[in-house]
Formats: C-alpha cells, sequence, structure tokens
C-alpha cells in the first residue's frame, strides 16, 4: 500500500531505468513503517524492526523491467509524459492510472 509513502511515514526506493529496461540508479530508501490491511477492513501500522527488511528492495530486476515496459506502452498509446500509478501484487504488475504530467515533472 502507498498510504506509507502519501503519508510521509517512510522515504521509499528511488530507481532510474533506461528505456531498454536496464537499471542506471538505485537509492534504497528507510522502510522502517508499514501499513497493512486487517481483518476488520482498516489497517494497522506496524513498526519494522529487522534492520534488513529496513533497507531492502522494493522491487526485483523483473519486476524493474516490466515497469519500464509498461511505462513505454503508456507513453507510445498516450504520448510522452506520462503520470503512471501502477501496483505489484502475488508477481503480476497492473495499470492503476495514466494521465498526461501536469505539473512538476518531465515528459
Amino acid at each position: 500500500m502507498g498510504e506509507a509513502v502519501v503519508g510521509g511515514l517512510i522515504t521509499p526506493d528511488r530507481y532510474v531505468i533506461a528505456r531498454t529496461g536496464e537499471l542506471l540508479e538505485r537509492q534504497l530508501g528507510r522502510k522502517d513503517v508499514a501499513i497493512v490491511a486487517n481483518e476488520h477492513g482498516g489497517t494497522t501500522e506496524l513498526a519494522i524492526n529487522d534492520p534488513a527488511r529496513v533497507q531492502e528492495a522494493c522491487l526485483g530486476e523483473q519486476a524493474l523491467v516490466r515497469l519500464a515496459e509498461l511505462g513505454a506502452a503508456c507513453e507510445h498509446l498516450f504520448g510522452a509524459g506520462q503520470d503512471i500509478e501502477w501496483a505489484e501484487a502475488c508477481g503480476k504488475l497492473s495499470l492503476l492510472q495514466c494521465r498526461p504530467v501536469t505539473s512538476g515533472g518531465r515528459p
């Protein structure tokens, strides 16, 4: 869930990926809090106490290649300068939303 990122609770990982899918840069963020769905329909904030997990990369090489492919497909269909929202669950990458960048972005 992106709630921890949006709420400013964690520093997310940052990746720079070439159009070819090649990983150019990876900067791992500090992720010491997780927000997880609970059985009652809400969410619960959990502290991550395992130092290895706090610094663990959220996306592997295959996911990054698939994400670059998704970005290229969106650009092909809708033009340059797209702001995309996506999610990965159970090994499947899904496009949630795609719209033109309206401010602060680079095409």
